[in-house]
């Protein structure tokens, strides 16, 4: 882990990582609510990916890190009687998207 709750003006990232694999540098964005999965996801729109692809630019010219980023995606899905479901959906969409 890098980072957690990144913030440079409107830039944020939830989680900032080295894969375990060492070969990439992932950003990650991380949802919470109810409804279903495909609703969650839907939250994560082109604005966000694209102020998500900015952040990892800056975090890319600052560490100076050779790694290719990746950008995941965590849903955590909040069901009844208190119930989580967590989905972890990685490269969830591209960096030059």
């Amino acid at each position: 882990m890098i980072a957690r709750n990144l913030r440079r003006g409107r830039l944020e990232a939830d989680l900032v990582a080295i894969s375990p694999c060492g070969r990439c540098q992932v950003v990650v964005e991380v949802k919470a609510g109810v409804g279903d999965i495909w609703t969650l996801s839907g939250r994560i729109g082109p604005g966000k990916r694209r102020r998500l692809r900015a952040v990892a630019a800056m975090i890319h010219r600052a560490t100076e890190c050779p790694l290719p980023i990746r950008f995941d995606v965590v849903l955590v899905q909040l069901g009844p009687g208190r119930s989580v479901r967590i989905h972890h959906l990685p490269g969830a969409f591209e960096a030059d998207g």
